[in-house]
C-alpha cells in the first residue's frame, strides 16, 4: 500500500509540473502569435466594417483593379482592390502599385468612410506576396 501512495504522489507531482510547463509554452504562444496584426478575410471587413473600424489587420486577395490619380499640384493618390473570394477592399497605398493579377498579403489599418453604404478601405502599411 506504501508503495502504491508513493506512486499516486508521484504522478500527481509529474502532472503538475506538466500543467507548469504547458501554461509556460501557451503563454509564448500567445506572445509570439499577438506579435502581428490579426489576419481577418476581406469577407469579414465588409460584413462588418464597425467591428474593424480603426484597427489594423493583415489580408490576402489577388489584385483585381489598380487606380492612380494625379491632382493638381499634390501627391498622386494610388488605390488597388484585393479581392478574395467574392468580397473586395479597396487598399490605399503610397508606394508603387501592384500589377493586377498578383496574390498579396498586406497589412493595414481599417478605415470606415463616413455615410451609410460605404465600403470600408485598408491604408496600407505594409505589402508582400502571399506564400
Amino acid at each position: 500500500m506504501g508503495r502504491f501512495l508513493a506512486g499516486l504522489v508521484i504522478l500527481a507531482a509529474l502532472a503538475g509540473a506538466g500543467w507548469h510547463f504547458r501554461q509556460d509554452i501557451e503563454a509564448w504562444l500567445r506572445a509570439f502569435t499577438a506579435s502581428g496584426p490579426p489576419l481577418a478575410s476581406i469577407a469579414e471587413i465588409v460584413a462588418a466594417p464597425q467591428r474593424f473600424d480603426g484597427r489594423e489587420v493583415t489580408v490576402t486577395g489577388t489584385v483585381s483593379s489598380t487606380s492612380e490619380v494625379s491632382f493638381a499640384g499634390g501627391a498622386p493618390s494610388r488605390n488597388y482592390t484585393l479581392r478574395e473570394g467574392r468580397a473586395e477592399i479597396v487598399v490605399a497605398s503610397g508606394r508603387a502599385l501592384p500589377p493586377r493579377g498578383q496574390t498579396l498579403q498586406v497589412t493595414g489599418k481599417v478605415s470606415r468612410p463616413p455615410g451609410a453604404g460605404l465600403a470600408p478601405r485598408l491604408a496600407e502599411t505594409r505589402r508582400e506576396a502571399a506564400r
